[in-house]
């Protein structure tokens, strides 16, 4: 399925890559934040980091962190809150929930 966007035509993607130099993402984020891009997609916990400190406006998608909400960038996973959100493996919010299955499916 096609939204129409078209890379070049309809979207930009501002690409940046801190080359596996945690030091370097503050500046690429801050860079990102004075072109005034619509949205941050990070892939890493530091890189979220680097975001969430450099903008509380543009939102902040994250792919996935084990525990947004112990890193302290989301309130909760049902409402995230301000302008950060993404995807997480792991959740403690979900754990009972994971062992009710567990038992359910095998029993004893």
């Amino acid at each position: 399925m096609s939204i129409g966007y078209i890379e070049g035509q309809t979207i930009t993607i501002e690409w940046r890559f801190a080359d596996g130099s945690r030091e370097r993402l503050p500046d690429l984020a801050a860079e990102l934040v004075r072109l005034k891009v619509d949205v941050i997609f990070t892939e890493t916990t530091p890189a979220a980091r680097a975001a969430t400190q450099a903008t509380t406006t543009i939102p902040i998608v994250f792919n996935p962190i084990s525990d947004p909400v112990g890193e302290g960038f989301v309130a909760n996973l049902a409402r995230p809150g301000g302008n950060v959100t993404g995807l997480t493996q792991v959740s403690r919010e979900l754990s009972g929930k994971r062992l009710e299955l567990l038992t359910g499916a095998v029993p004893g």
